[in-house]
């Protein structure tokens, strides 16, 4: 805690509705009350000023100030300018109802809870358990569990799933039903992630706002015809920023009184990691400048990059998917890939190549559907010297060019009928006859397809041969649809915020919460590239940190009218 300060206050705050907040506040103020969201302590009710009252520590005592409110404020309903709220005193403006609370009877521990954290190194806190082991159903919440969530989130590698993973957490070690996160920045809050089912129909977004603009540890209590319902708020500040988790509890539980343990260990976990997630995002835009200066040297020398991209994601379809490749990957096992255009099946490959034992080897790519079907045929199995104009020197196809490595046919649906039988040859011998010549070459690839149909249609519809189906198929993995993947929409977002960002040099922060239910809504016929497209555009509409909910909704409604006349491809 900061020096100074001393055990939290508790203010219970009652409004005319059947809603009341408890705060806890461990500094010396002042705060100041009122409807409005600059407040300390916003409180939107009847009768109740933008600025209201200030309330403040000193010598032990709690004192009030009107800020020449226009209706008063009332100690005891006796109008009061300034005073002292004692315990059993009830401060009255508008229709809210401020009583401080003994913090012995109500059970809230004053909590150390520290202001600044840092450490020098990763070797004081490793896991002493297994990875598996989250023990958050345990009473007791050690460093472990810290360095367990930390040591998830380095392994993971991807800055923009802090926000998603500390969210989770924090679901299961307060035992509440959903978690979100904002960050507030300036006067407007971007949604950063969520984690279970948010009951918008008790909790409005205002009232969710509302409660992450609170100065402390406070706790919204609202009677509804279920019963009673808390919605837990935990503000975390952190080199400059402010971010705020709001936690709905379970059956009327309230987490800051019957999870205390959890508390100190979720401030640390949160500063922890949400500070390492900057400096890694710091140090991923100093290696993308330094990636950008280099391709300007090499000036296209280099034709594709095949490093181990992010999959960005945590739905349970992607993760099956991601789990399957990394059993599969390190087999020779052949794969087809299915799912809709634009769903990230050549990043899946790109995977499956550097996490097999040919990573070292190249990884070769054609879109099956791109090359005319006269250039095809040259293209996979190449020319021999003195064939064709301008090939004196012979060509390479695809085939040689995967020697040791990965051949990857996008679309495979887009191979002529005519080459197939050729194709299953080359697979079944491992020995390739290019175009013009009499002998055959050695060949050693490992086969990876890919096709937007199922791949039952592939063998319904004629596409490919029943032999060749079989030979590419030993392993099928499902790409699923951004539509199938609607947690992992503000996820995608964000991190495509954070890409067009370096690209434009922009610092667009996130989405307001209305923006981020425009997403949600949107079907996303194009998949995962059309949502990179949609954000790289936002973010060079933007005029401000934060993207509104009118703008997203403006470009999304281009969009539908453009897929209306030009249908989009996909499943």
């Amino acid at each position: 805690m900061r020096s100074g300060a001393s055990s939290p206050v508790h203010l219970r705050v009652a409004l005319g509705t059947p809603l009341s907040l408890d705060l806890f506040l461990s500094e010396s103020g002042p705060w100041t009350l009122g409807s409005s969201l600059d407040c300390d302590i916003p409180i939107r009710g009847l009768g109740i000023s933008r600025r209201h009252v200030e309330v403040r520590r000193e010598k032990g005592e709690l004192w009030f100030r009107d800020l020449k409110s226009t209706n008063g404020t009332f100690l005891d309903e006796m109008r009061a300018s300034e005073g002292v709220l004692a315990r059993g005193s009830v401060l009255r403006f508008g229709d809210a109802l401020v009583r401080r609370v003994d913090t012995a009877t109500e059970r809230m521990p004053a909590l150390s809870l520290p202001d600044h954290l840092s450490l020098m190194s990763l070797t004081s806190i490793t896991p002493s358990r297994p990875s598996a082991d989250l023990g958050l159903n345990r009473r007791q919440f050690t460093m472990d569990d810290v360095a367990h969530m930390v040591g998830t989130f380095l392994a993971e590698g991807k800055a923009g799933l802090e926000w998603a993973m500390l969210c989770g957490f924090l679901q299961e070690s307060l035992g509440c039903q959903a978690v979100v996160c904002y960050e507030k920045v300036g006067d407007t809050f971007a949604l950063k992630a969520s984690d279970g089912t948010f009951p918008e129909e008790i909790i409005d977004p205002a009232m969710a706002q509302q409660a992450a603009a609170l100065p402390a540890m406070g706790t919204f209590r609202l009677d509804t015809p279920r019963g009673l319902r808390h919605l837990v708020s935990i503000p975390v500040t952190y080199d400059h920023r402010k971010v705020c988790f709001l936690g709905v509890a379970k059956d009327g539980d309230n987490p800051l009184l019957h999870h205390q343990d959890a508390l100190p260990v979720i401030f640390v976990l949160c500063r922890l990691v949400l500070r390492w997630a900057e400096e890694l995002r710091q140090k991923d835009n100093a290696v993308g400048d330094l990636k950008a200066q280099i391709r300007q040297v090499e000036a296209g020398l280099i034709a594709q990059a095949d490093g181990l991209e992010p999959i960005i994601g945590r739905s349970p379809q992607l993760l099956k998917a991601i789990e399957t490749v990394g059993r599969v990957a390190p087999t020779s096992a052949s794969v087809l890939l299915w799912g809709p255009e634009g769903a990230g099946k050549d990043l899946f490959a790109r995977r499956i190549h550097r996490l097999s034992r040919r990573s070292g080897g190249p990884f070769v790519s054609i879109h099956c559907g791109a090359v005319p079907e006269n250039l095809l045929e040259s293209e996979l199995f190449g020319v021999e010297r003195g064939i064709g104009t301008g090939a004196e020197k012979g060509r390479a196809g695809f085939f040689e060019k995967a020697n040791g490595g990965t051949l990857f046919l996008d679309e495979i649906s887009g191979l002529p009928a005519g080459l197939q039988p050729k194709f299953l040859r080359v697979l079944e011998e491992k020995r390739v006859t290019p175009l013009g010549s009499v002998s055959s070459r050695p060949v050693d690839v490992r086969m990876v397809a890919a096709t937007s149909q199922r791949p039952a249609d592939l063998l319904a519809d004629g596409c490919i041969s029943e032999a060749l189906y079989q030979r590419l198929s030993d392993v099928l993995i499902h790409v699923p649809a951004l539509r199938e993947r609607e947690e992992d929409i503000l996820l995608l977002a964000d991190h495509f915020v954070q890409v067009a960002n370096r690209e434009f040099g922009r610092a667009v922060r996130g989405f307001e919460e209305g923006a981020v239910q425009a997403l949600r809504r949107y079907d996303w016929p194009g998949n995962v590239r059309q949502i990179q497209a949609l954000v790289k555009q936002l973010v060079l509409m933007s005029d401000g940190p934060v993207l509104g909910a009118a703008l997203v909704e403006a470009v999304l409604a281009r969009c539908r009218s453009e897929a209306g006349s030009h249908p989009a491809g996909g499943q």
